[in-house]
């Protein structure tokens, strides 16, 4: 069937392809190629594909709704460029929706940022659509007893990345991280699987 690629429908493509390493390696050549007048690169960026349970969504609606407070579509904008408000719009349109049918009682407002010296481990993917590494240094710097820990070429979901290692059966660094970590919740985790992720290695060209 025809398919109208708007911009909005290619920037949320591009959101869902930041899920996932080996997506997030296509961006450039599939954005470029698409540019060029090849829209069907956009198969390239297929999305989130994740595992059946792998989402806790009663949990990740009930945090989020309960903290929607004011006018949220003008909090999602602002401050963002012209050209990405409509699609800033749309999912907060999307979220008070949600939000609305579900019926989550509204939180009393607090943007006071958490502070606790309880151990905590954050993790952030380099490219993170959602919580970008610098929310992540937000919230360790309120947390005293924090281990802070950014993953190279990782999107979102940390656990699940590389995809390679989950393919093979094996655990990831950010797994080997939240088992050192619960283990012994005071010790900084060993960061040698940080150090040995090779980072994003960009497609460049498309066939």
């Amino acid at each position: 069937a025809p398919f109208t690629l708007t911009g909005l429908s290619l920037l949320t493509a591009i959101e869902g392809a930041l899920y996932d390493d080996q997506q997030v390696r296509r961006v450039p050549a599939a954005s470029a190629a698409i540019a060029a007048g090849r829209p069907e690169a956009l198969v390239q960026l297929p999305g989130l594909r994740a595992p059946p349970g792998a989402s806790a969504w009663g949990l990740l609606y009930g945090a989020l709704c309960a903290s929607l407070t004011g006018d949220t579509v003008a909090a999602a904008t602002a401050g963002v460029r012209p050209e990405l408000v409509p699609f800033a719009t749309v999912f907060a349109d999307a979220l008070v929706a949600q939000c609305a049918a579900l019926g989550v009682p509204a939180a009393a407002a607090d943007e006071a940022p958490a502070v606790s010296a309880v151990p905590t481990l954050v993790l952030t993917g380099e490219f993170d659509p959602i919580t970008p590494p610098e929310y992540g240094d937000l919230t360790a710097a309120h947390l005293s007893a924090s281990h802070r820990f950014v993953l190279r070429g990782l999107g979102h979901t940390t656990l699940l990345q590389p995809q390679s290692a989950i393919a093979g059966f094996r655990t990831t660094c950010a797994m080997t991280l939240a088992g050192e970590f619960l283990d012994a919740p005071t010790l900084r985790p060993a960061d040698g699987c940080v150090d040995a992720l090779p980072g994003a290695q960009f497609v460049t060209a498309l066939p």
